[in-house]
C-alpha cells in the first residue's frame, strides 16, 4: 500500500487529479409592472448544461404570511427562450396560450429535460398544477441532448441570456423571475492536497502565485458634485469613475465594476446627507460612436441588470463589426436624485380640446415642437412622443422635420401612420378621450428598445429622452401640444 501512495503521490506532483462535479447557482431578476417583454444576461462566464426557471409574483418573493413564495405562475407568458452563444433553446419557439389550454411544448419539455416523460416515474407536476401552482421551466444545453447518462458535457464558455414576451402586461407590484442553473466543472487535488474548482478559482493553487485583481481595482474615481435643484425640488448627485486595464475578455467582471460605481455613487450622495430615491448613468467611451445613456429611474434589485444589458448590446453589435470595446478607457458617470420632494402622483393626460389658462414660458419660437391633433381626435400625447423621438435621433433636417409635423413635400399623413402604428404596437386603444402619460409613456419607451429601433445604439438613444434633457409640457388644448428641448 505504501508502494501504490506514493505511486499516487508522484502522479499528483505532474498534474491534479480531477473529478466532474455540477456547480449549482441561483439568481433572481426584477420585472417591472406593465411590461410586455423582458430581455435580460443571466450568466457571464460559463455556458451552463442545464437552466430551471420560474415567476412569481413580486410580494410573495418578498416575503407575505399569506401567501407561499413558491406560488410559480405562468402570468401569460406568450414565448419564453434562453440563448447562449446564439443558440436558441428551444429551438422552435414557443406559442404559448395559457387561457386556452396551450402550453402542451413547454409541461412536455420540462418533463423531459427531467428525465421523467416516457416512464413510470414522476415529479407530481401534472398538466393542471404546471398552469396554476408549478409552472416551471427546465432548458436542457448539453451538447449531447441527454443530461442523465452521466456524461460529462464540455465546459464553454459565453453568455447566457433569458427572453420573455408576455401576452399581458406585467401586473401591478411586478414579477420575480428564480433562475437556475447547473454547470459542469471539475474538482480538483493537487500534490499538497488541496482541492480547487476549476472555473471558479482561475490559476490553480499556488502560494507564490500573485493575487487576483478584483472588480475595484479596475475603477478609479474621479470626482463627485452636488446639484439642489429648487424648482423641482430634488436633489441630484454626480460621481464620475474611469474604468481601465481591463482584460481582453472581462464579461465576468462588468457586473461587479459596474456595481462598485454604483455603491460608490450611493455612498458618496449619502456623505452629502442625501438619500438616494433614484440612479441613472452615462457610459462614454472613445470607441463609442454616441454615450450609452441609462435614464434615471427609480432603484430597484434589476437596476443594475439595466446597466449590464444595455452595455452589453452595444458590445454585441461593435463585436459584429470587429470593433471591441475593451481597447479602451471607460469613463462611467452615476447620477442619483432623492425625489421625495416630488407630488407621488402625476397626472399628464393628452386628450381633446379643453379650455386651460394660457401657458407663458420664455421658450425660443423655432425651439419648440407644435403638434395639431388630426379630425378632432385625442392623440396628442401619441403624436408629441412619436415626433420627439424622430426629431432627438436627428435623422431628418429641419426642412424635412418642418415637412413631417405639416404632411406636406411627400410627408403628407407619415406622422399619423407611424403614431397609430405606435399605439398599436403598444396597445394603447384608440378612440378614449384622454389618456394618460404615466401609463403609456414607459410603454411607448419599451417598445423603441426592443421593436421599433433597429440596433442597440440607436435604442439608447431612444430610451435616454429624460437625460438628454428634452422635457414635455402636454397643453391638451386639442390645437397644438410644445415639446421644448
Amino acid at each position: 500500500m505504501d508502494g501504490l501512495a506514493l505511486e499516487l503521490a508522484k502522479k499528483l506532483e505532474m498534474k491534479p487529479a480531477r473529478y466532474a462535479v455540477r456547480k449549482t447557482m441561483m439568481k433572481a431578476l426584477f420585472i417591472s409592472p406593465g411590461r410586455y417583454e423582458f430581455n435580460a444576461n443571466l450568466f457571464m462566464d460559463q455556458v451552463p448544461r442545464r437552466v430551471t426557471m420560474g415567476l412569481v409574483a413580486n410580494s410573495d418573493y418578498v416575503g407575505n404570511i399569506k401567501r407561499s413564495p413558491f406560488n410559480f405562475q405562468h402570468f401569460n407568458v406568450r414565448e419564453l427562450s434562453v440563448v447562449a452563444n446564439g443558440r436558441s433553446y428551444p429551438q422552435a419557439p414557443y406559442d404559448i396560450d395559457y387561457e386556452n389550454w396551450k402550453f402542451v411544448r413547454p409541461f412536455n419539455d420540462t418533463q423531459e429535460a427531467l428525465g421523467f416523460a416516457n416512464s413510470t416515474y414522476g415529479n407530481g407536476i401534472d398538466y393542471f398544477s404546471f398552469l396554476h401552482t408549478h409552472c416551471i421551466y427546465v432548458f436542457n444545453m448539453t451538447n449531447s441532448g441527454d443530461d442523465h447518462g452521466g456524461l460529462f458535457d464540455l465546459i464553454k464558455k459565453g453568455c447566457t441570456a433569458v427572453n420573455i414576451k408576455f401576452k399581458k402586461p406585467v401586473p401591478d407590484g411586478g414579477i420575480t423571475l428564480i433562475v437556475m442553473e447547473q454547470c459542469q466543472n471539475l474538482l480538483l487535488l493537487n500534490a499538497l492536497v488541496v482541492f480547487f474548482i476549476e472555473e471558479l478559482l482561475r490559476e490553480p493553487y499556488n502560494e507564490l502565485s500573485p493575487p487576483q485583481k478584483s472588480a475595484k481595482d479596475y475603477v478609479r474615481k474621479l470626482d463627485s458634485e452636488i446639484e439642489h435643484v429648487p424648482k423641482f425640488q430634488w436633489v441630484k448627485n454626480k460621481s464620475r469613475f474611469v474604468i481601465e486595464d481591463v482584460p481582453a475578455d472581462p464579461e465576468g467582471l462588468l457586473i461587479g465594476i459596474f456595481q462598485h460605481c454604483m455603491d460608490e455613487a450611493i455612498g458618496d450622495s449619502r456623505l452629502r446627507g442625501v438619500e438616494p430615491t433614484h440612479l441613472g448613468c452615462i457610459i462614454s467611451s472613445q470607441l463609442l460612436t454616441s454615450d450609452i445613456w441609462i435614464p434615471i429611474r427609480q432603484m430597484t434589485p434589476d437596476t443594475i441588470n439595466t446597466i449590464l444589458n444595455r452595455f452589453n448590446d452595444v458590445a454585441q453589435s461593435k463585436k459584429q463589426d470587429g470593433v471591441t470595446l475593451w481597447g479602451d478607457a471607460f469613463t462611467v458617470i452615476v447620477t442619483t436624485v432623492n425625489r421625495n420632494g416630488l407630488p407621488g402622483k402625476r397626472q399628464l393626460k393628452g386628450g381633446a380640446a379643453r379650455k386651460l389658462a394660457p401657458v407663458h414660458h420664455r421658450i425660443h419660437e423655432q425651439c419648440l415642437i407644435k403638434i395639431k391633433n388630426f379630425n378632432g381626435d385625442n392623440y396628442c400625447l401619441f403624436y408629441a412622443m412619436q415626433a420627439t423621438m424622430v426629431r432627438a435621433v436627428g435623422a431628418m433636417t429641419r426642412q424635412q422635420f418642418y415637412a413631417y409635423l405639416n404632411g406636406i413635400d411627400g410627408m403628407r399623413g407619415k406622422l399619423r401612420t407611424e403614431t397609430t402604428e405606435m399605439m398599436e404596437a403598444t396597445q394603447a386603444p384608440l378612440g378614449q378621450p384622454n389618456y394618460d402619460a404615466e401609463i403609456y409613456v414607459p410603454r411607448i419607451v419599451d417598445w423603441w428598445n426592443n421593436e421599433k429601433v433597429c440596433g442597440p445604439v440607436e435604442s439608447l438613444k431612444h430610451s435616454s429622452l429624460e437625460q438628454r434633457g428634452i422635457t414635455s409640457r402636454f397643453s391638451n388644448t386639442g390645437q397644438r401640444n410644445m415639446l421644448s428641448q
